[in-house]
């Protein structure tokens, strides 16, 4: 038996033992379909005939988890645990319709409305051929008017299509081509959640087009003027690119071009630093990843045909999928960062070390993004010219930022002065003050270049800035 499959029964036996064995309980979903492909199971859906809130407590109980009710008048409630390194969610509902068969055939696809007693195991409920169309890589609808009744699944079936390779029937091609209508009724809520799962697949290229056929980009950003739908996939291309090369396991195919090779050459040896970094939030829906392919996707369209600032526009599209206050914020660091270092490397300069130091306290959370943002701009214009100096000079300013968050992270990104702000205050006589946090500044700066080495130096130092 796999791990995976161990893990598996080990929930299901431990949820056996607090359930009364005269309920009848169903795992349904995309449980069901994960463990018919044999991947790894995260999110574990419940229906069941009753009583959902109790068994959802006692559950929370046996495993020492947290437990709430996400929708009371549908009798909807979640158990989140939190395994170290992840988190694994068991939601519970009260069986719809009055039978199960009746539940599963109101759900979205086939592929989702199967249906195994948890405590059997090896019984498949499967009404509609979700198994059969699982191997033949097919998407159905449930029902005829499933999109229309919840168009956001529309948006669903896309990412079902693309994670999976699954072929839409022509069915449900009639039908995504006319849901772009019923979009505006959704809540703004679910369609930001839907994408962003969608984005953090990657395959951003399939992602753009198959958005743009059924006009669902559209929806995302509507009346606007694109830039460029090329400029768009080219730059999407791009940090695909980079991502893969960079915060993924080495592939050989990918040095095979001269590009992708010096990338590879440059930046290879902080491959396991960007993908610690990248996959440090992988339990959050809006990851790391799929918020940097939205903030390219968002930069590249126009909030109306004047020419308005990025910024502003970033603001704009961000409010407009539901983004909190610190997300919006975020990512307009990310392209002032990235701008910030595309004018140092555009002037001939370079990143001395107090620069390096200024750069992340600036833009913190959002400098590695930002490095990632001027790469792939300069990864798109080294596609276009045999001259890869240019590159080269890309790769050699990320490869001095990347060193620097990552391995001179203490003597340079972030670190302690020898003296703290009460220090100084005793030292001189001061009271708080904005004075204070600049001496501060200083000293660390003057600690960055070699200047000051001990704390007599740095006591010294901060007495002779202080001098008549």
């Amino acid at each position: 038996m796999s791990d995976r499959e161990q893990g598996y029964y080990d929930y299901l036996n431990r949820i056996s033992a607090v359930v009364p064995a005269s309920l009848k309980m169903y795992l349904v979903g995309g449980a069901v379909r994960d463990l018919i492909l044999n991947k790894p199971l995260h999110d574990y859906d419940f229906v069941l005939e009753g009583l959902v809130r109790e068994i959802a407590k006692r559950i929370a109980d046996a495993f020492n988890a947290k437990f709430y009710v996400m929708d009371e008048e549908r009798e909807i409630a979640r158990v989140m645990i939190n395994e170290g390194d992840r988190f694994i969610h068991f939601d519970f509902a009260k069986i719809v319709g009055g039978t199960l068969e009746d539940d599963l055939r109101n759900r979205d696809f086939t592929i989702n409305a199967i249906a195994i007693d948890f405590r059997e195991r090896q019984t498949f409920v499967d009404p509609l051929g979700g198994i059969s169309d699982l191997r033949e890589k097919r998407l159905r609808m449930c029902l005829p008017d499933s999109l229309r009744r919840d168009p956001i699944r529309a948006v669903r079936g896309l990412r079902f299509a693309l994670e999976y390779g699954l072929s839409m029937d022509d069915e449900l091609i009639h039908e995504m081509n006319g849901i772009p209508a019923f979009l505006p009724n959704c809540s703004a809520e679910r369609y930001r959640d839907e994408l962003f799962k969608i984005l953090k697949l990657g395959k951003s290229v399939s992602i753009i087009q198959a958005l743009e056929r059924f006009s669902i980009l559209d929806f995302l950003f509507p009346n606007d003027s694109l830039n460029s739908t090329d400029e768009l996939v080219d730059r999407a291309r791009s940090m695909d690119r980079l991502l893969s090369i960079l915060t993924t396991e080495f592939q050989e195919a990918e040095s095979s071009n001269l590009i992708s090779g010096l990338a590879v050459l440059k930046l290879g040896a902080y491959r396991t630093e960007l993908r610690s970094y990248f996959d440090a939030e992988k339990n959050y829906l809006r990851d790391r990843r799929s918020v940097l392919r939205f903030a390219l996707l968002a930069a590249l369209y126009k909030v109306d045909p004047k020419s308005e600032p990025q910024k502003k526009i970033l603001n704009y599209r961000s409010r407009q999928i539901v983004l909190s206050g610190d997300e919006i914020r975020n990512i307009a660091k990310m392209f002032e960062a990235s701008s910030e270092i595309f004018a140092i490397v555009e002037s001939g300069d370079t990143f001395a070390d107090t620069d390096i130091y200024r750069f992340f306290k600036k833009y913190s959370n959002a400098a590695i993004e930002g490095v990632f943002l001027y790469l792939a701009n300069a990864y798109e214009k080294a596609a276009l010219t045999p001259d890869s100096g240019a590159w080269t000079d890309a790769l050699d300013t990320a490869a001095k930022l990347f060193e620097a968050r990552f391995r001179r992270y203490d003597s340079v990104v972030c670190p302690e002065p020898y003296l703290n702000g009460a220090e100084i205050i005793r030292l001189l006589g001061l009271t708080e003050g904005p004075e204070i946090g600049e001496l501060k500044e200083r000293l660390i700066e003057a600690q960055i270049v070699g200047a000051v080495t001990s704390r007599s130096e740095a006591a010294a130092y901060i007495e002779s800035l202080r001098a008549p």
